[in-house]
C-alpha cells in the first residue's frame, strides 16, 4: 500500500464480536500511516472495533475514554454504529482526511505527420529525432502507419509530440488520408538524390490541401543532405518550390542529424504559440525562426 492513497481493508468475517484478532494480523510496523485507514465491515464490527484499544491506535485516534468519561473529538461506539446504520452502511471514514494529491492534467499531444515518397528517409528521420540514432543498413519500408511520442521543451514548457510515420507507397494512400484531418503539422520530405521524389511533392501538396485542415502547419524538407555527391535536386529548386506554396523549407540529414531537431521544434513552437496567443498579439513567424536557427544547426552538423 502506497503512502498518499486511500486503502480499504475488507473482511467477510461474520458476527459482531471484537475484531482485535483481525487487527493483530496486520504487519508491524504498518507500511502506511494509520490515518489512511478505512474499515469496510458490518456496522456491528465497526462499532466493536472501537471497544478495542488496538483498534483506536491503528485508526490514529487517542486512547478510548474510560467508562463514564468522555473525550472531545473521540467518537463513541454507539454513535458510530448508529451513523452507519442510518447512512452509508459497510464503510467508515475515520476523522483524518484521506485524499491523494491532485494529479496534473497532461497537455494534449500535438499530432505531427511525416509524408513523402517511399524511400526518402521518413522512418530514419523519425528515429534520429526520437532516439538520436541512425538506422543504417537495409531498412524495411513502413507498412501502413506507425507513430512515436516524444516530449520536447518549448520556451520552458513541455510539449508532447505524437509523430505519425506514414507509408509512401501508393497502395497505402487511402489509409494515410484518414489521418490527415487530425494532423496539426505535416513534414513533407523528398530525397535530394531522387528527382522523382521531388517532382511528386506537388501531388503530395494537392492531397494535403484536399484532406488536411486548412490551418495545418506544413514544412518542406530536402532529406539526405549528407549525400551531396549524389545530389539530383538543387537547394535553390527546393527553396523556390517552398516559396511558391508559402511553406518554410530546409535541407536535413537523418544520418548526421542536420536540422532534424530544428524541424520538429519549429512546428512545435508554431503550434504552441497558436494555442496561447492572445488576440492582437503578433503571430509567430516560423519562416523567420527557421532562417535564424538554420545557420546555428548547419555550422556544426558535419563537425
Amino acid at each position: 500500500m502506497q503512502r498518499g492513497t486511500c486503502q480499504v481493508l475488507r473482511t467477510t468475517t461474520p458476527g459482531s464480536g471484537d475484531i482485535s484478532d483481525l487487527l493483530q494480523d496486520l504487519p508491524s510496523p504498518l507500511p502506511f500511516p494509520p490515518s489512511l485507514f478505512f474499515f469496510a465491515l458490518s456496522p456491528s464490527l465497526v462499532a466493536a472495533s472501537f471497544s478495542s484499544p488496538l483498534g483506536w491506535q491503528l485508526a490514529g485516534l487517542p486512547n478510548p475514554p474510560r467508562s463514564g468519561a468522555s473525550s472531545r473529538g473521540a467518537p463513541r461506539a454507539g454513535r458510530t454504529k448508529g451513523a452507519l446504520q442510518g447512512g452509508h452502511r459497510g464503510a467508515l471514514a475515520l476523522p483524518s482526511p484521506c485524499c491523494r494529491p491532485p494529479t496534473p492534467v497532461p497537455a494534449p499531444a500535438l499530432q505531427v505527420m511525416l509524408l513523402g515518397d517511399s524511400g526518402v528517409g521518413k522512418s530514419c528521420f523519425l528515429s534520429r529525432f526520437k532516439d538520436g540514432a541512425f538506422l543504417s543498413g537495409t531498412f524495411i519500408a513502413t507498412v501502413g502507419i506507425d507513430f512515436r511520442n516524444k516530449v520536447v521543451a518549448v520556451d520552458g514548457v513541455k510539449v508532447k509530440l505524437q509523430i505519425w510515420d506514414t507509408a509512401g507507397q501508393e497502395r497505402f494512400r487511402s489509409v494515410t488520408h484518414a489521418y490527415y484531418r487530425d494532423a496539426q503539422a505535416l513534414l513533407l520530405l523528398y530525397d535530394i538524390t531522387s528527382k522523382i521524389s521531388f517532382d511528386n511533392i506537388r501531388a503530395w501538396l494537392s492531397e494535403i490541401h484536399e484532406y488536411a485542415q486548412k490551418d495545418v502547419v506544413i514544412m518542406l524538407l530536402g532529406n539526405k543532405a549528407d549525400m551531396s555527391g549524389e545530389r539530383a535536386v538543387r537547394t535553390e529548386d527546393g527553396a523556390s518550390l517552398a516559396r511558391e506554396y508559402g511553406v518554410p523549407f530546409m535541407e536535413t540529414s537523418a544520418k548526421t542529424g542536420l536540422n532534424v531537431e530544428l524541424a520538429f521544434l519549429a512546428v512545435a513552437k508554431e503550434l504552441k504559440q497558436r494555442a496561447v496567443q492572445a488576440p492582437g498579439e503578433p503571430r509567430f513567424q516560423i519562416h523567420d525562426y527557421v532562417a535564424s536557427q538554420r545557420s546555428k544547426s548547419s555550422c556544426c552538423a558535419f563537425a
